[in-house]
């Protein structure tokens, strides 16, 4: 190519996969102007609490506050925070774009603690840049979804989004749960996911580890606590994981078989009904009822797709591109579909070396 620092690689959003594929970029010399819907980087990732107890739990979520460092750090990366994509045409082997100030959402990840980074797009600014990465991740199923859960009805029906913001901010003991004198917890997974009737037949890949550190954290903050996690299928793939299951199946009850219905009990607790063992119907009464949402494809993910000419898949996340070219526009993480922070940041890293390998052939 000629000249070939001449142009940036656009990439779209700030989350973990997005981080990685910028930093990476940088690091091999090329310029990156990395944008960000949000007045902060990291995504959804940023937002969640560390689960570490006695030691690492091996969450995760710290890979998106160092890749964030990293990012802002590197003189080669331009950070465009509180911008969005408004256009986009292919020109001579290039892209143009047109970038605008976006709306964010004062409830979403860093931004939610004032945190502010980069340059803060205040008008509409046009680029030419040499490739588009997509990384404009998933949101969490919304429970009111699921009306006969209750979510928004009954007190003491949380998700594990709003569990997460009570640790992170060490906000525990606000919960009636914290002064029960036997704390009882109970966690359903696959809240929104695995769902054939509303076309959300899949997994959505960090569930049943979200659950189960969760429920570790838990069991520290509050050792008396007694935990039911009621799930469909247990995803414990990866050596380290299945040794942190054999960990915790001495301390939590396990279930198969999420209850359709979360109904009001005596003295402010929830009912639930399922059976256990298998063909004994049983009703228990519980503190707490942590709904284990699932992933869902982001908000704008039909409208990017719409603006830049790509398909999205019957689930409704961007159908996977191989389009690591210069002059083309490739996803990557989570708006491609459901996975967890180390998978995105592996995907991110093999997209970039791809797109490295074909600029070098070009």
């Amino acid at each position: 190519m000629n000249d070939p620092a001449s142009k940036p690689v656009l990439v779209l959003g700030g989350g973990v996969a997005g981080l990685t594929a910028a930093q990476a970029m940088a690091g091999n010399g090329l310029s990156v102007v990395l944008v960000e819907k949000q007045p902060a980087l990291g995504g959804h990732a940023a937002a969640w609490s560390c689960m570490a107890t006695e030691g690492c739990q091996k969450c995760s979520s710290c890979l998106a506050l160092d890749a964030r460092r990293a990012v802002l750090d590197h003189p080669r990366i331009r950070v465009l925070t509180r911008a969005t994509l408004q256009a986009a045409s292919r020109q001579n082997g290039s892209l143009q774009v047109r970038l605008g100030p976006s709306l964010p959402d004062s409830g979403h990840a860093a931004g939610s603690r004032g945190i502010s980074d980069g340059e803060p797009l205040e008008k509409p600014e046009e680029l030419t840049v040499e490739a588009v990465f997509l990384a404009t991740g998933f949101e969490p199923f919304a429970a009111a979804g699921k009306p006969m859960l209750n979510y928004g009805r009954l007190a003491p029906v949380l998700t594990t989004v709003d569990l997460n913001r009570l640790l992170r901010e060490n906000r525990l003991a606000s919960l009636p749960v914290a002064a029960a004198p036997d704390p009882r917890v109970a966690f359903l997974l696959c809240v929104g996911s695995r769902d054939r009737e509303a076309g959300r037949d899949y997994c959505s890949q960090v569930c049943c580890r979200t659950s189960l550190r969760m429920a570790t954290r838990l069991l520290h903050e509050m050792p008396a606590c007694r935990i039911t996690v009621f799930y469909i299928d247990l995803q414990i793939m990866g050596k380290g994981f299945r040794e942190f299951y054999r960990e915790v199946q001495g301390k939590v009850r396990f279930v198969q078989g999420v209850p359709g219905e979360i109904l009001p009990a005596a003295d402010g607790q929830v009912a639930l009904t399922f059976e256990d063992p298998p063909g004994a119907v049983r009703t228990e009464s519980f503190d707490l009822a942590v709904l284990a949402v699932g992933v869902t494809p982001g908000a704008e993910t039909a409208t990017l797709a719409t603006t830049l000419g790509l398909a999205v898949e019957k689930r409704g996340f961007f159908q996977g591109t191989e389009d690591a070219a210069p002059g083309g526009i490739a996803a990557i993480g989570s708006c491609c579909a459901p996975m967890d922070i180390p998978t995105a940041s592996r995907e991110a890293l093999a997209m970039v070396g791809r797109y490295l390998e074909a600029r070098r052939k070009s």
